[in-house]
């Protein structure tokens, strides 16, 4: 015999899906401060990505508030992210200090591979999503003037012509 469900019998499992202004700050105020969207949509009571995903994509007028500052954050993020480039490169991080084999304290900064590859990965990102503003500038190819005049190709012409 089948069982009568009741509502109070249903358990919605998953994340919640309701958009409101409040979710909508906590996304975007996580993309300012640098965490990826997986990051945000990690933590307790916010949607799942692919939601967000979803309400970007809409063309619903709804979302067209929080697409816009979803997208000035991620411009904002952007420009932290060059910002970071120069802090890496000009402010090695003091990981600490350690004694030598004669006993004197030495510090000990963040291995320069590790700062190198920190810098590059950032450089790609920028690179990749904003190419215009931050990818590698190609100058188009110089092509060499013409050497002869057009008085001298209308002259080989016509002697090509005659024959």
């Amino acid at each position: 015999m089948a069982k009568d469900f009741k509502d109070d019998d249903l358990v919605f499992k998953g994340r919640p899906t309701i958009f409101n202004d409040q979710i909508a700050e906590l996304i975007c105020q996580g993309i300012m401060e640098k965490s990826s969207l997986s990051e945000v949509c990690s933590k307790e009571g916010m949607p799942h990505r692919s939601t967000v995903f979803v309400w970007l994509a809409s063309t619903n007028p709804m979302y067209k508030d929080f697409q816009d500052r979803y997208a000035r954050a991620y411009e904002i993020k952007l420009q932290c992210l060059a910002d970071d480039i120069l802090n890496i490169a000009d402010n090695p991080k003091n990981l600490g200090k350690i004694k030598d084999e004669n006993g004197n304290e030495k510090t000990v900064y963040e291995d320069v591979k590790r700062s190198a590859l920190k810098v590059d990965s950032r450089k790609w990102i920028l690179a990749k999503l904003k190419p215009k503003k931050y990818g590698d500038r190609v100058e188009p190819e110089k092509t060499e003037e013409p050497t002869a005049s057009l008085q001298d190709i209308d002259n080989k012409l016509n002697a090509l012509l005659k024959k």
